[in-house]
């Protein structure tokens, strides 16, 4: 954290902290930035030469340290759904072998680990095989109810650095209640 605070206050283009997902997909497209912390779907995107100045100058490397975080995102059907069996159905299909490997293969986000094993696949998108790597080194967010509130703790944790220049393990205890709280289902009150 120390390092990105660094590289954010003295390397990083003006207005950096405040960036979306957008200024630093296009910051990146448009060949003004050396690296970026982001997505797995930003990748192809950067491939398409009618997009972007670094097709083939930019590659995929998993964060440094022992473990990092694997965001993640997954179906799921309402319990007030119309027709739960038919979204049952639609499930099965778009997560189907073949068909999770054409949206991988057009450019989509791979969701199933095996597609980072294939070939094909790697002969497609060369910049996604250190992606295995990355997936056999993360962690993924606590099983909870609350782990959005999870990440939003963590994200005021990384604003009191980044933005405020306070120490990390002191950001840190500094949450420590939230954290807790959110643990044992208590509210989370600001």
């Amino acid at each position: 954290m120390k390092i990105y605070a660094d590289l954010l206050a003295n390397a990083a283009q003006p207005g950096a902290l405040g960036a979306n997902f957008d200024d630093v997909a296009n910051a990146l497209k448009q060949d003004k930035a050396v690296f970026s912390i982001s997505y797995l779907f930003l990748m192809p995107t950067l491939q398409d030469p009618k997009e972007s100045k670094v097709v083939d100058k930019m590659a995929f490397a998993r964060m440094p340290g022992q473990d990092s975080l694997l965001g993640a995102w997954g179906w799921a059907i309402p319990t007030n759904a119309a027709n739960p069996d038919c979204s049952w159905e639609f499930i099965k299909w778009v997560e189907s072998r073949d068909v999770a490997m054409k949206r991988a293969m057009a450019g989509g986000q791979a969701t199933q680990a095996w597609i980072y094993d294939d070939a094909e696949y790697l002969k497609r998108w060369p910049q996604m095989a250190a992606v295995g790597d990355a997936l056999a080194h993360a962690k993924g967010l606590p099983v909870m109810s609350r782990a959005t509130q999870l990440v939003e703790v963590f994200a005021e944790v990384m604003g009191e650095v980044l933005a405020n220049g306070t120490d990390p393990a002191t950001a840190i205890a500094n949450a420590e209640d939230k954290f807790a709280r959110l643990t044992r289902g208590d509210p989370l009150l600001k």
